[in-house]
């Protein structure tokens, strides 16, 4: 199905998504933390015949833009998705999020209960403290992660271009 690609300019940036179906019910799709808009793609297809389906980049990904470090709370992640639905005139959209796109739809329908119609929240990221049984091996974890952060740091451009293309993110570099 073809979509069609656009940018909003919201919040002192470009926010980019995609749109595809009937132009009927507002029905917006929000990404985690780890991809882009078109990795609803799928799934906006699926609910095409029916809404009218945005496929949002969340800053910092996809298309939209990279502003500073220390612009990427989940206030602004709101305030973009509230500066793109006002932008495109939308009334009463379904909000649907999944992972960071849940806490970024769950901040909204708090920041401005009366726009979405509904909230739809998939694995949402809730910030819980854990308990100390939880942190057992927590430090362990993190240096895990660590090194292997610090050994990406080391493949060539070659092996970061493979990685890329098995992560099927068209802008990983």
């Amino acid at each position: 199905m073809q979509t069609t690609s656009n940018f909003i300019q919201t919040n002192g940036i470009k926010i980019h998504y995609e749109r595809l179906g009937s132009g009927k019910q507002p029905f917006v799709l929000c990404h985690g933390i780890t991809d882009n808009g078109r990795c609803m793609l799928r799934l906006g297809e699926y609910l095409a015949d029916r809404f009218d389906v945005i496929l949002v980049d969340a800053r910092g990904h996809g298309l939209s833009d990279k502003p500073a470090a220390g612009n990427y709370t989940a206030d602004h992640h709101a305030d973009d998705v509230y500066g793109l639905l006002q932008g495109l005139g939308f009334d009463k959209p379904i909000l649907y999020g999944h992972s960071m796109g849940a806490r970024t739809v769950t901040r909204v329908a708090a920041k401005y209960p009366d726009v979405p119609r509904a909230v739809i929240l998939e694995d949402p990221v809730f910030i819980i403290p854990p308990t100390p049984e939880e942190m057992v091996g927590h430090d362990q974890w993190v240096g895990q992660f660590a090194a292997e952060i610090e050994r990406w740091k080391t493949l060539s451009e070659a092996e970061r271009l493979e990685m890329a293309e098995k992560a099927g993110h068209r802008d990983w570099t």
